[in-house]
């Protein structure tokens, strides 16, 4: 299995260091793993550690304009993963979009707190 994994940056916060505990993980190493990102971060290093392999999306303006898209778009058609795994916002809905393109199925991540502008989405007050 190849899994293509977007993230909107590799900082240091909670979806950057999960995603890196899970890929330095011995037994995930068995399926192929490539991890596309907008912006740099402390984590790039310890991926490149690990073994992974790297793709950093640069746009015109920012990394998920459309020049980052058509990046993106032409790069999952080269890989040919069989899943795209997104974390955080912006990779979340650019993965969403790629993914109904190329016909790929997607697992996104909601991190953050259970407050929607205001909104308690569990209670709904």
């Amino acid at each position: 299995m190849i899994v293509f994994h977007l993230i909107t940056g590799l900082g240091v916060g909670g979806a950057e260091i999960a995603l890196c505990n899970f890929l330095e993980d011995s037994a995930v190493r068995q399926d192929q793993h490539v991890v596309a990102y907008f912006y740099d971060g402390p984590c790039v290093e310890r991926l490149r550690l690990a073994g992974v392999t790297l793709y950093h999306i640069r746009g015109l303006i920012r990394g998920y304009d459309p020049l980052g898209f058509i990046q993106l778009f032409r790069l999952i058609k080269k890989i040919k993963p069989t899943i795209i795994h997104t974390s955080l916002w912006a990779a979340n809905q650019v993965g969403r979009v790629l993914g109904c393109l190329l016909n790929l199925p997607v697992i996104s991540e909601l991190h953050g707190d259970v407050m929607f502008e205001g909104l308690d989405i569990v209670t709904g007050k």
